[in-house]
């Protein structure tokens, strides 16, 4: 089963101050640094007052996602900050299945 990870996130001025053409570059740099570069990320601001973004990593252990967000902390997505996190939702997908094949 594929372990996948949802990041409810809050886009901050430090963040939206960098023009809009370098954003995705820079964001990329910092998300390849922690091993994040296939995160796949959703536009939630014009529809949630919860979060402004929500970013999904798929197939990471728990160990491999700690080390991720370990290196996110240390870099400028959470010193700067740019974004702040609002809740980390771990899932398993088709985890219910583990309930019928009895494991």
């Amino acid at each position: 089963m594929t372990q996948t990870y949802f990041l409810l996130l809050t886009a901050l001025p430090a963040f939206l101050q960098i023009p809009r053409a370098e954003r995705d570059t820079r964001a990329a740099e910092a998300l390849a640094q922690a091993g994040l570069s296939q995160m796949r990320f959703f536009d939630a601001e014009a529809f949630s007052a919860q979060c402004s973004d929500i970013a999904m990593v798929e197939g990471m252990s728990p160990t491999a996602f700690h080390r991720a967000m370990e290196v996110l902390r240390d870099g400028p997505v959470f010193s700067t900050p740019w974004f702040r996190l609002e809740a980390v939702i771990p899932t398993l997908e088709n985890g219910h299945h583990m309930m019928r094949e009895g494991a």
